[in-house]
């Protein structure tokens, strides 16, 4: 049976000598909310989004992601930016090129796709290599495991974040994986395909292995580029797709609409929520804008993240 984190992980991990962090739960996001409010209600989820701002001061390309002390991370593409809700931005760690998918392991570490393969980022910006060989990864996304899930259009891999040991999970052309998330209750798969006009859905059992086969679970016609992928707590899908300029939303029936219309020029790379810390909005969608000026743009959906 395969354990979420590698038992020589693990030692590691409770040691902290080795990574120079902190110890820190083992689940749990390290940049989620730790509001304990009631939980939301899904009758009240808006039929339109409800602003768009592009801010001023956060940089990003192709992904951004959020810390536990208030800070979105960020890149140029090769030099990775710390940016506070007020905007102000600094330069974090040393260069790392070709930044794709990015997100926050519960250590607190980030991991980060790049032209030089998966890389670990400590909170006090020491690299390490996780695989080398991952040099074409895209989508990045810490499971509710605590494992790294990476996705290259066309394969998924499950990577442990200490060792770097990694498993194939899915090689399909078919499917052509590019990014995925989970759903609400941790069963379901999404995956954002690369060049299929397809977003696929893959049951799951209790390890977070897939099911059998991925199915279709909604067509977008004329994608290509599904540029990042999210589910809100209410079961509702993201999808923003390079080529069209638009961000979609799928509902967990499987209910396609343009939910925002980018130009060329403001087209939104990957999404993620805010975290709630540091005045980072938990009910909104922030999207780096590469072809912008490296900017962010923070679209308020008035929905938290599945979590």
């Amino acid at each position: 049976m395969r354990t979420p984190i590698s038992l020589l992980g693990l030692a590691g991990l409770l040691a902290c000598c080795a990574c120079g962090e902190k110890p820190s739960p083992l689940f749990g996001d390290a940049g989620a909310s730790t509001d304990t409010g009631p939980p939301f209600d899904c009758s009240t989820v808006p039929d339109a989004l409800l602003s768009v701002e592009e801010l001023v001061g956060p940089i990003g390309y192709h992904d951004v992601a959020f810390d536990s002390g208030g800070s979105m991370i960020g890149t140029d593409g090769n030099q990775l930016f710390k940016a506070d809700s007020s905007g102000n931005t600094v330069p974090w760690g040393a260069a790392i090129p070709g930044v794709q998918g990015m997100d926050f392991l519960p250590t607190g570490s980030l991991v980060a796709a790049s032209s030089s393969g998966l890389v670990r980022i400590a909170p006090d910006g020491t690299q390490t290599n996780l695989n080398a060989s991952l040099t074409a990864a895209y989508g990045v996304t810490v499971g509710p495991d605590g494992m790294v899930y990476v996705a290259d259009n066309a394969t998924l891999y499950r990577v442990d974040p200490i060792s770097g040991e990694t498993e194939t999970l899915l090689s399909s052309g078919t499917v052509a994986p590019r990014a995925i998330d989970f759903s609400p209750d941790l069963t379901r798969m999404y995956i954002a395909s690369f060049c299929t006009e397809k977003v696929f859905v893959a049951e799951l059992d209790g390890n977070y292995d897939i099911v059998g086969e991925p199915t279709e679970f909604a067509t977008i016609p004329g994608s290509c580029y599904e540029d990042g992928i999210g589910v809100d707590v209410c079961g509702n899908v993201y999808i923003p797709v390079y080529g069209l300029s638009q961000l979609f939303r799928i509902t967990p029936e499987g209910e396609l609409t343009i939910y925002h219309q980018f130009d060329s020029t403001t087209y939104g790379h990957g999404l993620e929520w805010g975290n709630g810390v540091g005045g980072w909005d938990d009910q909104i969608l922030y999207l780096p804008q590469p072809y912008d000026g490296t900017t962010v743009v923070a679209i308020d959906i008035g929905v938290p993240y599945r979590e």
